[in-house]
Order: structure tokens, then sequence, then C-alpha cells
């Protein structure tokens, strides 16, 4: 069978994940957050706060919202 080859061997370190789950990983998506103006006040006091992803932004849902969903 032609179609049929044998996947090769990929080495990770040449890939856009190569760095996943470092300790520099880690410290960038923590300093992402914690300069994203979305999550301003949040973890102050006991609340629940529901966001949304809008055009790959954070974006927080009005409380009037809560509980209305898309059909």
């Amino acid at each position: 069978m032609p179609h049929l080859t044998k996947l090769k061997n990929i080495d990770l370190k040449d890939s856009n994940i190569a760095g996943l789950g470092t300790d520099l990983e880690k410290k960038v998506r923590l300093d992402a957050a914690q300069t994203e103006e979305a999550w301003q006040g949040v973890g102050i006091k006991v609340d629940l706060r529901v966001f949304r992803i809008e055009q790959f932004k954070i974006k927080a849902w009005p409380v009037a919202e809560y509980g209305k969903f898309f059909t």
C-alpha cells in the first residue's frame, strides 16, 4: 500500500511546544495574567465572576446577563 508511510520521529526542541511546562513558560504566563486588565480586582473578595473571550480578548460578562445562554 503506497499511501501508508512510517511516521518519522520529531524532536520536540524543533517544535513550537519545546518550552511547554518549563519554569520560563510558567513565568511568562503568570506575567501575562498579571497585566490583563480584566483580572484587576479578582481574588480580593469571595464572589462569582463570569468572563468571555471575544476576538481573543478577555471581557467581563455583565452581572445582569449571568445565567443567560445562547440557544
